[in-house]
């Protein structure tokens, strides 16, 4: 199970970095809730032939404990995959904090063009 989970977290990270090199999304946040429910979907197919293959309902506590191991690695794929998008929407840093601007953001008027006499008179 170590395993198993190591290769759905490192999967997440794998193909957002892959996202972030060749996809261009317009809305990442729209990705989200898409992308969790598709991994919720597998995770309960997984879960589903692990209970049947090993006949689970016999073994009470191997079922708790399966069940317990596919929250918690939901859980992490939906926290991770939440800040990549949030990532790359731009409302977070590259550490998960959210990113603020140092200076307030005020609209900049240009300066008044300036008249110049090539004779350099006033």
């Amino acid at each position: 199970l170590g395993l198993q989970a190591l290769g759905y977290i490192g999967g997440v990270f794998y193909s957002l970095a892959y996202l972030r090199k060749v996809a261009i999304p317009t809305n990442p946040l729209g990705c989200i809730i898409p992308s969790n429910v598709t991994f919720l979907v597998l995770v309960a197919l997984a879960l589903g032939w692990n209970i049947k293959h090993f006949d689970l309902f016999d073994h009470l506590g191997y079922l708790a404990a399966l069940v317990v191991y596919y929250a918690v690695i939901t859980a992490v794929f939906a926290i991770v995959t939440r800040n990549g998008f949030r990532q790359m929407a731009g409302f977070v840093g590259p550490r998960g904090f959210e990113v603020q601007s140092a200076v307030p953001v005020m609209p900049v008027t240009p300066p008044p063009p300036t008249y110049e006499d090539p004779a350099g008179r006033r």
